[in-house]
């Protein structure tokens, strides 16, 4: 079984952990690690609710720790946050395509 069949093979948890490993495993692939930890399952995907950030050589109780209280997932997200507002004063100028 290759690297990316065994990772497929784990369940969703060990997998997220088996894919940060690698990536602090390689060289030059960035100066920090992270944990993922305290999952649960929210709208049918596991998710941890707490995540850890450490530079690298460095111990967690050093880094930057981020509990999550609440999400949601794929909540219906209204039409009205994808209209821009022109800022007040702004002059409005059509521009065309151009032939």
């Amino acid at each position: 079984m290759g690297e990316g069949e065994a990772a497929e093979a784990l369940a969703p948890r060990e997998a997220a952990r088996a894919a940060v490993q690698g990536l602090a495993e390689k060289p030059g692939a960035g100066g920090y690690r992270l944990a993922f930890e305290d999952f649960e399952r929210s709208g049918g995907v596991e998710l941890p609710r707490r995540l850890s950030f450490a530079e690298a050589g460095k111990s967690f109780d050093d880094g930057v720790l981020i509990d999550v209280k609440e999400r949601s997932i794929n909540e219906p997200i209204g039409a009205d946050k994808f209209v821009l507002a022109n800022p007040a004063g702004a002059r409005v100028e059509a521009i065309g395509c151009g032939e």
